[in-house]
């Protein structure tokens, strides 16, 4: 009894693992969408800077991963959300509370922030994982 057990739960585990073609791991997702959006990790802020002048920060609070979906050009589709911070270098607190209540955004640290929903596709080369933007 135990052979015929055994004798088809090799090619079984065989097909399953033939089958399961794996994408980009939470970590590669992370790091590539911090290469594409210019950013150096989760929670560092950027100064953003237009003609030389210094006119706030932002930062990506939390890269949030909904869901990988593999299409058949062997592609990679992920749907994530991240969550953007921003302030103004001219605005005080309270400017910062205020808009924060108008507009319905969390505030925390002095960055406004909003969720924003943003998918990728993903595709695997010889030196690894790269990501554009949808």
């Amino acid at each position: 009894m135990r052979r015929k057990h055994a004798a088809w739960v090799f090619p079984l585990a065989l097909l399953l693992t033939g089958c399961s073609a794996s994408g980009p791991s939470d970590e590669a997702i992370r790091s590539c969408i911090l290469d594409v959006t210019d950013y150096e990790a989760v929670g560092v802020e950027k100064s953003n800077v237009v003609m030389g002048m210094g006119i706030g920060s932002s930062l990506i609070e939390a890269i949030a991963i909904h869901n990988v979906i593999k299409n058949s050009d062997g592609r990679w589709l992920v749907h994530s959300v991240l969550t953007i911070g921003a302030r103004d270098s001219d605005s005080t607190d309270s400017d910062n509370v205020a808009v924060a209540q108008l507009l319905g955004l969390e505030i925390r640290n002095g960055f406004l922030l909003q969720d924003v929903p943003v998918d990728y596709v993903f595709a695997e080369g010889r030196h690894g994982w790269s990501c554009f933007e949808v």
